[in-house]
């Protein structure tokens, strides 16, 4: 299969779309055996997405986990997904992408919403290694916390002077510390 090949609203295999995708110049995603093209980041998106994968590492390395930005995708089933921020502590067996994340994160942004807090969100909280899905909100300063508690998941809207608790790093993350840079550059 050739990049060309890879198009929104074309049906492929997982093979097909990993073999397309390790050359193709537009970042893809497969859902449900569908590519679709991802939209670019902005300024802001880029910022935000930084600063959570950055406040996570200390806490995962010292449990021996590994965080992970843009270019590694989670599958799921027939799915690959880029979340914007990832953190596994079991290995996938493959160097392509993983399968196990403890934590998924996404920076929402308009063109996303929909797809983030819908159809990503109720397979991301499929995968039986997840404790947490958090959906970041830049225009709002707040984070949407998805955390599992038994067989059900809890929702939890965390304001800018909150912390999300994330239990499978024995870790707090300080919601105000995620929206510094671009805090800072409003005030500017």
């Amino acid at each position: 299969m050739s990049d060309a090949a890879l198009h929104d609203d074309a049906w492929v295999t997982v093979e097909e779309f990993l073999a397309a995708e390790a050359t193709a110049d537009v970042r893809h995603e497969l859902f449900g055996g569908f590519v679709r093209a991802m939209a670019g980041g902005s300024r802001t998106h880029s910022l935000v997405a930084t600063a959570v994968a950055s406040l996570l590492r200390p806490a995962a390395r010292a449990r021996g986990c590994q965080t992970h930005g843009s270019d590694m995708p989670v599958r799921i089933g027939d799915n690959l997904f880029y979340p914007d921020v990832m953190v596994t502590c079991a290995p996938s067996g493959s160097d392509r992408y993983e399968t196990a994340p403890c934590i998924v994160v996404e920076v929402l942004s308009p063109s996303t919403a929909p797809i983030d807090r819908g159809s990503k969100r109720a397979v991301y909280t499929s995968i039986p290694s997840l404790h947490h899905y958090l959906i970041v909100h830049p225009d709002s300063l707040t984070v949407e916390s998805y955390t599992r508690v038994g067989d059900r998941w809890a929702t939890t809207t965390v304001p800018f002077a909150g912390t999300v608790r994330l239990a499978c790093l024995d870790h707090d993350l300080v919601v105000a510390e995620l929206f510094a840079d671009i805090v800072d550059n409003r005030d500017a």
